[in-house]
């Protein structure tokens, strides 16, 4: 059982107990905690907060340091969550690449009205036939008759 007090004004708080003596300063939205077990900063809002260490002044569980370091090989659950997030991170690269890809086609398709584009002009016909075809039936309105009641067609001079 532990035994402790703690004393505040606005704005700064001192916690005594038998782990030690923690100082907290700042209001709930941004407070900063020194104490035996490190220095922390928090934030909080309502019934939720969230806290990181900042380092510092650590406890240690134990007083006798290792000389040697141990290499130790990452555990099949390790490798398979490494595994894991390589497989994501190539399908975000591909999904990116094909998000690039869409937006290059939605601002050439949104574009296009802005290219300018040579003059429309209405088509020329040729009216050679049209016209042989007038010449012919004035003809045979002087000479009394259509062509195809005097056995064919004439032609204007120049033409063979």
């Amino acid at each position: 059982m532990g035994f402790g007090f703690r004393v505040g004004v606005p704005g700064m708080s001192v916690r005594v107990s038998t782990r030690g003596v923690r100082t907290s300063i700042g209001p709930r939205a941004a407070r900063l905690s020194v104490g035996s077990g490190g220095a922390r900063m928090s934030t909080g809002l309502g019934p939720f907060y969230a806290s990181s260490s900042l380092g510092g002044n650590r406890r240690r569980t134990s007083t006798r340091r290792t000389t040697r370091s141990r290499t130790v090989a990452p555990s099949a659950a390790q490798l398979d969550r490494a595994r894991r997030q390589a497989e994501r991170a190539q399908q975000e690269a591909e999904r990116d690449g094909a998000i690039a890809q869409l937006r290059e086609l939605r601002r050439q398709m949104t574009s296009v009205h802005l290219e300018s584009f040579p003059t429309a002009h209405p088509p020329h016909v040729h009216r050679v036939r049209e016209v042989e075809f007038q010449r012919a039936a004035v003809d045979a309105d002087r000479l009394g008759g259509s062509p195809s009641e005097r056995g064919g067609s004439r032609r204007p001079a120049g033409d063979t």
